[in-house]
């Protein structure tokens, strides 16, 4: 991620709980709402399934049951263990494993194949004004 980093809690306009924060991301000409599920608090499958519905992408580092359904991408536990670390570049719509770069060892297991594109991108101003990118780890 290219520019300071904060906490969750820290970024302008982000509504937390003890179970999930939700922020909105305005890149590549459109607003991207990301949920962020956190801690290890119990939260309802009922209230976590509304608001993944209500999210572009949802991140996790535990398993999200199949009732989590963002619009765009779910990188919960399931998808981090087969993938690796992803990053996500919103202004181009792309989507790529940061495992795919690090080269085969014979001790590493390469990450999943994922899809380079995950959505077409909105039409916006310059590609370096729009661009960004977030960055998910892989959980431990």
């Amino acid at each position: 991620m290219s520019g300071e980093m904060r906490l969750l809690d820290g970024w302008p306009g982000a509504r937390c709980n003890p179970g999930y924060c939700s922020i909105t991301l305005n890149r590549g000409g459109r607003e991207w709402r990301i949920l962020m599920v956190r801690g290890k608090a119990m939260v309802s499958e009922r209230a976590l399934a509304a608001a993944c519905e209500r999210a572009d992408v949802v991140i996790s580092e535990r398993y999200l049951p199949w009732s989590c359904k963002p619009r765009w991408l779910k990188a919960d536990r399931d998808l981090l263990e087969r993938s690796g670390g992803l990053t996500i570049d919103f202004a181009r719509g792309e989507i790529a494993s940061v495992a795919e770069g690090e080269g085969a060892h014979g001790w590493w297991n390469p990450p999943e194949r994922l899809p380079r594109k995950l959505f077409a991108p909105q039409p916006s101003g310059t590609a370096d004004a729009d661009a960004a990118t977030a960055v998910i780890a892989k959980p431990q």
